[in-house]
């Protein structure tokens, strides 16, 4: 709570509980309005990926192909972002209230351990199933489209560990009250994006898109992680 109002407490020493000044009125709503103008102002990015893409492509084999292979890897990161930060965040600041840094960092050691296994893990999983559930999606393309499909959708599921462990980050950031900059990071993807498809995507198809997605991905979990360090 303290860290809405940019008043984040010092670390206090091991055994001795810090103390959390309470937040007011105004610096919650002023935090709120802040977040809340970055998250829209990110969601309208990604909109405006979307809509560059169809405007690139229009409704064609390549758009398809994409959207076959990033169907299962979305699906799976944004399971991920959607229950992070309700997972992790009340750990994290029940932790440090009750035991101070110490037990917080054990706390963090720890998400992060889980999150090597299980995010890799989700990745992994979704690759190695690939050849029983693309044929069922794949089943109208012609069989050189249902290869780079193939192609796309393995190198998609890296998403799911990049944009896992960026948002697992974010919300331990949040629980130190670092809201902000975390919050401003997702703008990253959809610039690269957008960047990637109106400067390549006439050279290079559609790998315009996927790469661009897996540059903003990395960009996203590099800084993200410099934020966390």
């Amino acid at each position: 709570a303290g860290g809405l109002c940019g008043k984040y407490p010092a670390p206090a020493p091991d055994g001795v509980r810090p103390v959390i000044r309470p937040a007011t009125l105004s610096g919650v709503m002023r935090s709120a309005g802040i977040i809340g103008f970055i998250t829209i102002a990110v969601r309208f990015l990604s909109f405006g990926r979307e809509v560059a893409a169809a405007a690139v492509f229009g409704v064609g084999a390549d758009l398809d192909v994409f959207l076959i292979a990033y169907l299962v890897p979305s699906f799976l990161f944004y399971s991920i972002l959607a229950c992070a930060g309700p997972a992790i965040i009340p750990t994290l600041m029940n932790a440090q209230q009750q035991n101070g840094e110490t037990a917080m960092r054990a706390s963090i050691a720890r998400a992060n351990g889980a999150a090597l296994i299980g995010f890799c893990g989700l990745g992994l999983l979704a690759a190695f199933a690939s050849p029983l559930y693309l044929p069922l999606l794949t089943s109208h393309l012609a069989p050189d489209k249902i290869a780079l499909a193939q192609i796309w959708l393995l190198l998609l599921c890296l998403l799911v560990p990049l944009y896992g462990f960026a948002a697992l980050w974010t919300a331990i950031a949040n629980a130190q009250g670092n809201l902000a900059v975390p919050a401003c990071v997702p703008v990253l993807s959809p610039i690269v994006t957008i960047f990637m498809l109106f400067n390549y995507a006439q050279t290079h198809g559609a790998w315009a898109f996927v790469n661009g997605m897996l540059l903003g991905a990395a960009l996203e979990f590099l800084v993200m992680g410099y934020v966390l360090h």
